[in-house]
């Protein structure tokens, strides 16, 4: 049996000695006091203290000298920040302060921590671009969009676009002017194209040429010329038809004892005597009012036959004189 004791010095419990023992020293085994109160000899450090250390660089180990025990006081790692997660690496002892996650994985909202409570806190997200002419809108998903306020009013007779100023939609004609004054320019709602109609200048008068003046857009009804610059004819127009007609002046006197013509400079009519010598010795020439020329032979104006008693002088209004035998009779 092996005797122990156990002897306080200036550690006091935390420090051990031998004292007495029996055997040889190689078999000899070592305790210092109780083994509740101080642990194994295996506890013992290499200067006979109690060796508290549990490994742990978490803990600060130490031995109550009063009463052998080993106390591991955990490190105060916190850092006074209610929105932190506060730890300690048991390996190299160091503090960790990890931010409290307070992602609600809501795009749309600002997460936070309220230093004071260590609460997590979501204030919506203002998605306002001050731009009057998109809508604002938040997806949970990506966040803020700003989406384009639609102002197609469906006419491709219109140029669509939106006032930033006021936020409403505008919609300008279609500019389809032809730099015509004589046409009617627009845009067709049926189709989107510009149409083009002209100006109408008909009076309904087919002898008038109608036209439309193209910088003032006034309308011309000019008469149709129908003159032939000839002046012995009346030009006039046919208002059903728009034919042009031009009649000869009638200078017509109604005697056969005048050549009836027209002076195509002047327009005058002239009635000049009808010449009605046949030239034929023999007759009488005259012009009857209403018949004209006369060629009356006359047999006293041919000559008699100079031997011959039997041949009678005798006109003829074609071959002029000759001669008849009288003595047949």
């Amino acid at each position: 049996m092996t005797i122990f004791a156990l002897i306080q010095s200036e550690a006091g419990a935390c420090r051990g000695k031998v004292v007495s023992r029996y055997g040889d020293d190689d078999d000899r085994s070592y305790s210092y006091g109780d083994d509740d109160d101080h642990g194994d000899d295996d506890d013992l450090g290499d200067d006979g203290t109690i060796d508290c250390d549990d490994n742990d660089a978490c803990t600060v180990d130490i031995c109550e000298p009063y009463t052998g025990n080993c106390i591991h006081n955990k490190k105060n790692c916190d850092d006074k920040n209610l929105c932190t997660t506060d730890s300690c690496d048991s390996i190299s002892g160091n503090c960790n302060h990890v931010q409290i996650d307070c992602d609600d994985y809501n795009a749309c909202t600002v997460d936070s921590c309220d230093c004071a409570t260590g609460k997590c806190a979501y204030k919506l997200t203002t998605c306002n671009d001050y731009n009057s002419c998109t809508v604002d809108s938040c997806d949970p998903s990506v966040g803020c969009l700003f989406v384009d306020k639609d102002c197609t009013d469906y006419s491709d007779c219109t140029t669509d676009s939106c006032d930033e100023n006021t936020g409403k939609c505008v919609h300008l004609e279609r500019d389809c002017d032809d730099d015509n004054a004589c046409t009617d320019d627009r845009c067709d709602y049926a189709t989107g194209q510009c149409a083009h109609t002209p100006q109408d200048c008909e009076d309904y008068n087919a002898c008038t040429v109608d036209t439309c003046n193209t910088e003032t857009g006034q309308c011309s009804n000019d008469e149709r010329d129908c003159n032939d610059y000839n002046a012995c004819t009346e030009d006039s127009c046919d208002t059903e038809t728009g034919n042009c007609e031009n009649k000869s002046i009638d200078c017509e006197d109604y005697n056969e004892c005048t050549e009836d013509s027209c002076d195509t400079l002047t327009g005058e009519c002239i009635n000049e005597a009808t010449e009605c010598d046949d030239y034929v010795t023999c007759t009488l020439d005259q012009c009857d009012f209403d018949n004209g020329c006369t060629h009356t032979p006359i047999d006293e104006r041919c000559p008699y036959h100079p031997t011959d008693g039997c041949l009678a002088p005798q006109c003829d209004s074609s071959s002029g004189c000759g001669f008849k035998n009288i003595c047949d009779y």
